[in-house]
């Protein structure tokens, strides 16, 4: 098993102008740093996952040193919460750096690297870091979602680290080296003219090793443009197999692309010949990254407005949890824009698409709850129909009973899941009001009398309902 692992880098980048990216991985504030993750099988339930950190130290207070030289010190806070606000992993260090002068600590674009390395259960967090100039006042921070996958034994594949250099090592272990590969991490996702060339590091899992001829697989790497457009493909490649797993390495060039966010494609089939169609056995992975040295604003990640917030806050009551929708309020208008992005992400079902299919379900079952279930004082949404509605989706049968004499005004509707639940709203007042009195679906109100509540006790018109 790997040990928790922090090291340091000094790396000149040229990073003439920030904007807002896609993804939410970077301060905003006095103390430019960036931050990224990959997460990778572990050796047993757990995955490992590795943060990368990038402090800019332009702008840091610098400390003189006897000969000449001077230092900076940078602090990092980091917490980790599971989507119920629950610290899972706290630390906090610092790590001084030398340069040879002030001179030298001026220069444009030079880097402090960071990495640390865990063992994590699978799962949704949050990650929380703040960066802090020890030498002096400032501090800044930023908050990443981290999904965390479980790795299982059949065809599967790893995050892509981006990097900014890759080299073939001697080493077995070492600073910034995996499986005999020195990666020197690339947080900003950042690709420009001063460096054209995206390297890129995964690795494959349960490849099958059985048969002589099984031992090759297929790689294609794609990347598209943000309206999902095939803008440039590598391979596809016969890759050699290391036994039942694999190491994917590989440079593209970018230089040739307009400005703008890409999203970066690896596809693996385990077989010698490849095709996206008919293939069984594939896995995809994207990273999404930004080529530019400056990019116009891109409308679907500027800051939310207040009437946007609030459509969002709608979304999030229907798929998000209580500690997710706290946070989504207290973040600023862009925070916000990025917040939402990040979640619909994570619940995406086929990111190969460019459409995200769940948000796609949950506008549609919005929209009909307003048009067929609004009431007097209510809106469609805002009803017990409509929520049931939107939260189970179309019921498979429903009964409605109108006008008897006996029973009153209500309807039962039923889904057909791993079992049969049934949902009973009732117009107790006949006044066209429907709420839900009886649910047999778990954390739903529930009562064993409904019956009796629905109907009077006579018995003549219980029969369907026992």
């Amino acid at each position: 098993m790997r040990r928790l692992v922090i090291s340091l880098i000094f790396v000149v980048l040229s990073i003439h102008c920030l904007w807002a990216s896609p993804f939410s991985n970077e301060t905003t504030g006095s103390i430019v740093a960036y931050a990224d993750y990959c997460t990778f099988k572990g050796d047993s339930a757990a995955s490992y996952v590795e943060v990368y950190i990038q402090t800019l130290l332009k702008g840091l207070e610098l400390r003189d040193l006897e000969d000449g030289s001077v230092q900076v010190e940078v602090g990092i806070d980091a917490e980790l919460l599971n989507t119920k606000d629950k610290i899972v992993g706290q630390r906090s260090w610092t790590i001084p750096g030398i340069l040879p002068s002030r001179t030298d600590a001026q220069k444009e674009g030079l880097s402090l690297f960071d990495l640390f390395d865990s063992a994590v259960q699978p799962g949704e967090y949050w990650l929380n870091l703040k960066i802090r100039d020890v030498q002096g006042e400032k501090e800044d921070s930023m908050q990443i979602s981290l999904t965390v996958p479980q790795y299982h034994d059949e065809l599967d594949i790893s995050d892509i680290q981006l990097a900014r250099s890759i080299q073939r090592v001697d080493e077995s272990s070492g600073m910034w080296i995996k499986n005999g590969y020195r990666i020197i991490p690339h947080p900003s996702r950042r690709f420009g003219e001063s460096l054209p060339e995206i390297a890129l590091y995964s690795e494959v899992y349960g490849l099958d090793e059985t048969a002589e001829e099984s031992s090759r697989f297929t790689a294609v790497f794609t990347i598209r443009d943000m309206l999902g457009t095939s803008v440039l493909t590598k391979g596809p490649f016969l890759m050699q197999k290391g036994g039942g797993s694999a190491v994917l390495v590989d440079r593209i060039d970018v230089s040739e692309l307009k400005p703008g966010f890409y999203v970066l494609r690896i596809a693996v089939a385990d077989t010698m010949t490849f095709s996206l169609d008919g293939v069984d056995d594939l896995v995809v992975m994207e990273k999404p990254f930004i080529r530019g040295e400056s990019i116009p604003e891109v409308p679907g990640f500027r800051g939310l407005t207040p009437p946007e917030s609030a459509a969002a806050e709608i979304e999030l009551r229907y798929m998000a949890s209580d500690g997710e929708v706290r946070k989504f309020r207290e973040l600023t208008p862009v925070g916000r824009a990025r917040y939402l992005e990040q979640l619909w992400l994570r619940k995406d079902p086929d990111p190969v698409t460019p459409e995200n299919e769940a948000r796609t379900e949950l506008h549609r079952r919005i929209a009909h709850a307003q048009n067929s279930y609004g009431e007097m004082r209510r809106k469609g949404m805002d009803t017990d129909r409509g929520r049931v509605f939107i939260t189970y989706g179309t019921p498979n049968d429903i009964t409605i009973e109108r006008g008897e004499r006996v029973c009153k005004d209500h309807e039962i509707w039923y889904y057909y899941m791993e079992r049969e639940y049934v949902f009973v709203f009732l117009d107790e007042f006949g006044t066209g009001e429907y709420r839900l009195i009886h649910s047999n679906y778990p954390g739903e109100v529930s009562r064993s009398d409904w019956i009796d509540i629905v109907c009077e006790p006579t018995g003549m018109d219980r029969q369907g309902f026992e």
